[in-house]
């Protein structure tokens, strides 16, 4: 029997309120001509959140499935494993999506990938901002074109806001890797371009995602060494793309990925100095071979090698406060922000 399922819809789920999955779901009710389904994956949420969680997908047509709390990659991996459709798209639980701008006109040409524009709402200091690609690209392109797109944060780091031809994945064995809490959205895309999909951009808002001045941070400080590992993945990743494209300003922009680096190690760092957490010491040869391998790039700006000179060398007095200053000075940017 022929599938009819268009697209698949992998949307994680792990202790989210129940007002933001619900908002979430309820983005779905404009679907125009499309056949889809709803893969809720329950990543080990607490045993009540669960219980709605399944109640929620039953009201809203969406595939329940639970699996033991193993992280966002684990969860869309068993969801791409379950989906049916031609396409898959990622969607985050705390997120929404503006399915009428999706067709089943767009997907004829079966093209590998399918880029929309994204629309990132910040509620914290009440800004919107639309990020697409630029406006001489072509309607079809090739994945050399949009590689130049992961060496910055932004539509290319992101797997969301995009439909991936199943077959395309399968064919190639493209997965999340499940190793990294940080970062996993850019590896999965980079390994997919590598694989010369042909892409074709819309430039149609599609995914809106709703971040805070907290997104992300409980992550960051609850697994540093896992969230450093992903960030100097992205490092590499990225060094890569300069090597396999052909832009102006490769030296300018390797300089800007080291110093982006660098300084989030640094801030790492301080933020475990100022903390007083004993898995530093645990750990700091971790941080000491990112900084080996950085600190010989020459490439690094002056304040990048400040910052590896008082990682190397312990200053810790002046980490801790310029990591308290910084903190200060974006709580005040904040504070602005909101007026």
């Amino acid at each position: 029997m022929k599938n009819n399922i268009d697209i698949s819809f992998i949307i994680p789920v792990f202790n989210t309120p129940e007002e933001q999955i619900i908002r979430c779901l309820n983005s779905f009710n404009a679907v125009k001509d499309l056949n889809i389904e709803i893969l809720l994956i329950d990543d080990g949420s607490k045993s009540q959140n669960s219980a709605l969680n399944k109640k929620i997908a039953q009201k809203y047509g969406a595939k329940y499935l639970y699996e033991k709390n193993s992280g966002v990659s684990v969860a869309r991996n068993l969801g791409l494993s379950k989906a049916v459709g031609e396409y898959v798209y990622f969607l985050d639980s705390d997120d929404e999506i503006k399915i009428s701008n999706i067709s089943k006109s767009q997907l004829k040409n079966k093209t590998d990938i399918i880029i929309y524009d994204s629309l990132v709402i910040d509620s914290s200091i009440h800004k919107k901002l639309k990020f697409g690609l630029d406006s001489n690209f072509k309607h079809t392109f090739s994945s050399n074109d949009f590689l130049p797109y992961l060496l910055e944060d932004g539509i290319g780091n992101w797997a969301t806001g995009k439909l991936f031809r199943r077959q395309f994945m399968y064919d190639n064995n493209l997965k999340f890797n499940a190793s990294l809490i940080e970062g996993e959205d850019i590896d999965l895309v980079y390994n997919a371009l590598i694989c010369k999909p042909t892409i074709t951009y819309f430039d149609k808002i599609v995914y809106i995602y709703n971040i805070s001045f907290m997104t992300g941070d409980n992550r960051k400080y609850s697994h540093p060494f896992e969230y450093l590992k992903g960030i100097f993945n992205v490092y590499k990743i990225r060094k890569r793309v300069i090597n396999l494209v052909n832009i102006d300003n490769k030296n300018l922009i390797q300089k800007n990925i080291c110093k982006i680096t660098v300084n989030r190690i640094f801030l790492i760092y301080a933020y475990l100095i100022s903390s007083k957490k004993k898995i530093l010491n645990r750990n700091s040869e971790i941080i000491n071979s990112y900084i080996k391998e950085l600190k010989v790039n020459p490439d690094l700006d002056t304040r990048s090698k400040l910052q590896i000179y008082s990682v190397e060398h312990h200053c810790k007095g002046l980490i801790v406060a310029y990591y308290h200053l910084r903190s200060i000075i974006h709580y005040i940017r904040s504070i602005k922000n909101k007026k």
